[in-house]
């Protein structure tokens, strides 16, 4: 009779334990912020930056005075700049010459490339692809045959392979 535990269990399964954890501990690396946790810091940090009292030191009499100066200079741009605009839009409108219309470019026809036209024919190459002959298409059979007499007479490899040349008129 099998022993059972409080939860109904058989004795053997509940005497099993979990995996232990290694004795090592691991560093546990900060995950990383969410989205509104960063904005909620970022504005906790300009809030705090506008509160903060600064202390300004006494400022030199140069400054103040090279302060005035800059200003004072800056009011005399803006009220020439505002008589001069006083001037344009009291002085007549000239109306400007109608623009002549520029014909349209045709577009330029491109040349089309004539497509070379192209003729098959069997070589025979040795085995570092030098032509040793060439055959007509439809004479595949002497073309094999001249390939082994080939290999027959220097015991080196030959091939036989398709060769597309181009066709001068």
């Amino acid at each position: 009779m099998v022993k059972k535990t409080k939860s109904g269990k058989p004795a053997a399964k509940a005497a099993r334990k979990p995996a232990r954890k290694t004795a090592r501990k691991t560093k546990r690396v900060a995950k990383p912020a969410s989205l509104k946790t960063k904005k909620k810091a970022a504005a906790k940090k300009r809030v705090a930056t506008k509160r903060k009292v600064v202390k300004r030191k006494p400022v030199a009499k140069k400054k103040a005075t090279a302060k005035k100066a800059a200003s004072k200079k800056a009011v005399a741009k803006k009220t020439a700049s505002t008589k001069a605009t006083a001037k344009r839009r009291a002085a007549p409108k000239k109306r400007a010459a109608p623009k002549k219309k520029v014909a349209a470019k045709k577009p330029s026809r491109r040349k089309v490339a004539k497509v070379a036209r192209m003729k098959a024919y069997w070589g025979v190459f040795t085995q570092g692809w030098k032509r040793v002959a060439m055959f007509e298409y439809s004479d595949k059979k002497a073309a094999d045959k001249k390939a082994s007499e080939l290999v027959a007479s220097s015991r080196a490899h030959h091939v036989v392979q398709l060769v597309k040349e181009a066709i001068t008129e």
